[in-house]
């Protein structure tokens, strides 16, 4: 809905980073940070200041950690990098990632 969308607004403007999309068909709104960059020095620092709570903030550090080690030790195999990337494009795209524990070393892609 309109309300929904307007926060997603409210969060591109925020962390300044991102791309918001509408789907006319399914009327979903989705807010995609795509550069493992902008998640490091945006997305990261702002749930570190106000971390997530309940089963939220374990999943938020299990991304967190398999994000920066990930990123941090493969820093000069840009094979790999675009690999990860496609990765966290998936997670952000899947609706239900979180709820569902996804994990970035299980997955296929």
């Amino acid at each position: 809905n309109r309300q929904d969308t307007a926060v997603l607004h409210r969060c591109k403007r925020f962390f300044g980073v991102g791309i918001i999309s509408d789907d006319p068909k399914t009327g979903v709104a989705t807010y995609k940070v795509e550069s493992a960059h902008h998640i490091e020095n945006s997305i990261l620092p702002f749930f570190e200041e106000y971390p997530l709570v309940s089963r939220k903030k374990i999943l938020w550090m299990r991304f967190r950690r398999s994000f920066m080690w990930k990123w941090r030790h493969q820093e000069s195999h840009p094979d790999y990098q675009q690999k990860y990337v496609n990765k966290i494009k998936h997670l952000i795209s899947c609706k239900s990632g979180f709820e569902n524990g996804y994990d970035l070393d299980k997955s296929n892609t």
